[in-house]
């Protein structure tokens, strides 16, 4: 599978079956295909060099031993944060390695990851690695957000994706990692009447230890002229910590094609 990794909207018409990957395997809300629509996309541009946030450094190794060349990108390389908060601290009698996270946003938190620890980039292969950390706190945790907007003279199809493991390194060496750990993806819309996010979609997916990366989605028909935007919430059992590794997220809204035969009208 090849994933983009750009910011912005870009033309697409997928080739989806609208089926629900990964842990759950039900078919997704409205049974839509990415086959059977065009639209756009709103991907997270994580390892793109142009756009890195300058609080995020490039290493050639996942330790930071090793600095990128000044002026320069490797295909293969690590994002480390400059600066983070310390979540855990190292135990070394439980195992457990110390916990530095920070936010990787570009320009605003519309589309963010949040408390990520360090990304892994393959730039030969367009796609990357983000570990991105969370506890337990008595509410869902957010960990990524993208952001869009409806351009379409009806309700338009708006799907949230998100292609998702969990980190068994960390699950191992921290004794982490629940077995009850879930996912809440949700689909929020404003404007005209909502000057506030409203929420129009949820949807809570388990995520499994062991288990190959999954594409976790949930969708909606949102109205026209709406900015919208998709969430990824963790939702830990009691006492839990866990590490998701983000491979990909995108966020696909549905479009008018003008039908040049019938003005004002989109093509089916």
């Amino acid at each position: 599978m090849t994933l983009l990794s750009l910011m912005g909207a870009t033309a697409c018409g997928g080739s989806g079956d609208g089926s629900l990957g990964g842990a759950s395997g039900t078919p997704d809300v409205l049974g839509t295909s990415e086959a059977e629509l065009t639209g756009t996309e709103v991907t997270l541009p994580v390892c793109d060099a142009a756009q890195r946030p300058s609080n995020w450094l490039c290493w050639l190794d996942g330790d930071k031993q090793t600095a990128c060349p000044s002026g320069q990108t490797p295909w293969s390389h690590w994002l480390h944060p400059y600066s983070a908060a310390t979540y855990v601290r190292a135990d070394p009698l439980r195992g457990a390695r110390e916990v530095k996270a920070a936010s990787l946003y570009w320009g605003t938190f519309d589309n963010a990851l949040h408390r990520v620890e360090k990304v892994k980039c393959d730039l030969a292969n367009s796609t990357y690695e983000a570990a991105s950390w969370s506890r337990y706190t008595g509410s869902p945790v957010l960990q990524a957000k993208l952001t869009s907007y409806v351009d379409h003279i009806r309700p338009a199809v708006v799907r949230g994706t998100a292609f998702v493991s969990l980190d068994e390194y960390y699950c191992a060496a921290a004794g982490g990692c629940s077995t009850a750990t879930t996912l809440r993806l949700v689909i929020k819309q404003r404007g005209g009447a909502f000057p506030d996010w409203t929420q129009v979609a949820s949807r809570d997916l388990p995520i499994v230890q062991h288990a190959p990366v999954g594409a976790f989605e949930v969708e909606a028909l949102v109205e026209p002229g709406m900015q919208v935007t998709f969430e990824l919430y963790v939702v830990n059992s009691y006492n839990s910590i866990s590490e998701l590794i983000f491979h990909d997220l995108r966020l696909f809204t549905e479009t008018c094609v003008p039908d040049l035969s019938n003005p004002g009208q989109c093509l089916p």
